[in-house]
């Protein structure tokens, strides 16, 4: 399954659940560079950032199977630990019920 389709599993959960939640996107497409640009931001910021009362906030990097982090996602998974905020790698729908529920 493609990441694309892991994320919009998880949004849609999310969404039902009634949970606070945020997608990071990836920006404008740079037609020039044949390439996606960020807008503004930090690199390797993860896709969802998610909030609830019970768990309170967790950082989700959606990856496919074979997905692997980025320098940037890595030293911003690096920065979480650092600060004991929590973040998830994670690459299905599964994952995450399991770990908000």
């Amino acid at each position: 399954m493609k990441e694309a389709q892991i994320q919009k599993a998880i949004l849609q959960y999310l969404n039902l659940k009634g949970y606070a939640y945020r997608i990071n996107t990836m920006g404008v497409y740079d037609a020039s560079r044949q390439a996606y640009r960020t807008t503004s931001g930090s690199k390797g910021v993860p896709d969802i950032y998610f909030m609830s009362k019970k768990h309170g906030a967790i950082w989700f990097e959606v990856k496919s199977a074979k997905g692997r982090l980025n320098p940037h996602q890595k030293a911003f998974q690096a920065l979480c630990k650092n600060f004991n905020i929590l973040h998830h790698v994670v690459r299905s729908l599964d994952e995450v019920m399991e770990i908000v529920k």
